[in-house]
């Protein structure tokens, strides 16, 4: 890692934040990839080669959101409902 972050050997605070955010970057997508499994019962092998299949940070976020942003309308539509529902009773 100190290897990858030579130009900050000035800069110690900086290069410990900028390290952390390194290290963190793989656990946010592996929990992206976690996410987006549940939505395919619990596959994340093929929410891992959905998710993999493009490049770059934004347009796998953008797939991310295209795949969960229905399923928490759903979700978000059926409590809703219960709630209203639970109302009435």
């Amino acid at each position: 890692m100190a290897l990858l972050l030579l130009e900050f050997d000035s800069f110690p605070e900086e290069k410990a934040i900028v390290g952390e955010m390194l290290m963190a970057y793989g656990e946010i997508e592996f929990a992206l990839v976690r996410l987006i499994g549940t939505f395919f019962q619990e596959d994340n092998d093929t929410a891992a080669r959905i998710l993999f299949r493009v490049k770059g940070e934004g347009p796998r976020l953008d797939v991310a959101d295209a795949i969960l942003r229905p399923a928490r309308l759903y979700t978000l539509q059926r409590t809703h409902n219960r709630l209203c529902c639970e109302g009435v009773r």
